[in-house]
């Protein structure tokens, strides 16, 4: 947030500033018509968008009234300040609307049991991530535009594809709510590196959705091995990884081998102008001790356990990558050079 700020001392619904030029500015913290704040659990949920038809955490004035399936709700402790509210865990699969009691008489909130905005279609590549661990893209995704219920089919849907942090717009298109848009044809290739998606009505800027995406077009990987387990003496199988590019792509490593010890490698591909740091992976095995309740370190490495820790409150963990599917390895355990 930039200077100045302040800090809200307690629960307000609307927030009024007037600025230097004496233009008074209006937000809506909450929709004073509906009394909820709803959160998904990745974070807080549009005041235009729609609930999810998943779990959700609602902080609302009076009871839930929803239709559908009646919702299951666990009430959990309201946070401190927020007196006459109540914070609840809900459930809104079935649900097709909710309003509270405290809300504006006919003020419903839908619930989003039409499509949904995300991507369709594509191909990831499993043997590469972005730097934030993003999947890539090798053949690109189609873009699904949500649709609420009743919803007219009008083209009121404005997409922009941008590079992050970049305002030059590389392609703009229109679709109608729950039509299947494909962004990438009108971006100028190779499709190299992370993209932004913003998803708006034409001329309003309230209620943007961003969605990301990082592509690598043409890049192909080979492992000598799908998945990694956990080797005999120690560490991982070794394996390796074979890279193909093709057209202006180039990739920093053509052959990534990793050792027992190893489990990412970074690679940078590039455009022929610009490279975008990658990291380089093949799915793998990890064990972790849990003793009295506290949980240690996901490893790679031998667990040297003492015999006292047995008696105690632990427990081992061994992950297996999930497409290890027909996989049933041996766990051993040696005891003063016994096995």
């Amino acid at each position: 947030m930039s200077s100045p700020h302040w800090v809200l001392p307690g629960p307000v619904r609307r927030v009024e500033a007037t600025d230097p030029a004496g233009t008074t500015h209006a937000s809506a913290v909450v929709d004073p018509d509906t009394v909820l704040l709803a959160f998904a659990l990745d974070g807080r949920i549009p005041l235009d968008e729609p609930l999810p038809a998943t779990e959700a955490h609602l902080l609302h004035v009076g009871a839930l009234d929803p239709e559908g399936t009646q919702a299951a709700v666990v009430e959990l402790p309201t946070p401190y300040g927020w007196n006459g509210w109540t914070l609840s865990k809900v459930s809104l699969a079935g649900v097709t609307r909710l309003r509270t009691s405290g809300a504006e008489r006919g003020r419903w909130l839908e619930v989003a049991v039409g499509r949904s905005l995300g991507w369709e279609g594509g191909t990831t590549l499993p043997w590469l991530t972005g730097e934030d661990a993003t999947p890539v893209w090798v053949r690109p995704p189609a873009l699904r535009l949500r649709r609420r219920p009743g919803e007219p089919e009008s083209p009121h849907w404005q997409v922009e594809v941008r590079r992050p942090g970049d305002e030059t717009v590389l392609a703009c298109l229109t679709g109608a709510p729950g039509a299947l848009l494909r962004p990438w044809e009108q971006v100028p290739g190779p499709l190299l590196g992370p993209y932004e998606i913003l998803v708006h009505r034409p001329g309003r800027q309230r209620g943007r959705r961003r969605l990301t995406a990082f592509l690598a077009e043409g890049v192909e990987a080979t492992p000598s091995a799908e998945w990694r387990l956990l080797a005999p003496q120690g560490g991982l199988v070794p394996t390796r990884l074979d890279f193909r590019t093709g057209g202006p792509v180039t990739v920093s490593r053509n052959t990534v081998a990793f050792d027992s010890y190893e489990i990412t490698r970074q690679l940078v591909l590039r455009d022929g102008t610009r490279g975008f740091r990658v990291q380089a992976l093949v799915p793998h095995s990890e064990v972790r001790l849990e003793l009295d309740g506290g949980l240690l370190p996901w490893s790679i490495r031998p667990l040297d356990i003492d015999a006292a820790d047995l008696v105690r409150d632990s427990a081992l963990t061994v992950c297996l990558p999930e497409q290890a599917v027909a996989v049933a390895p041996e766990l051993v355990l040696v005891v003063e050079g016994a096995t």
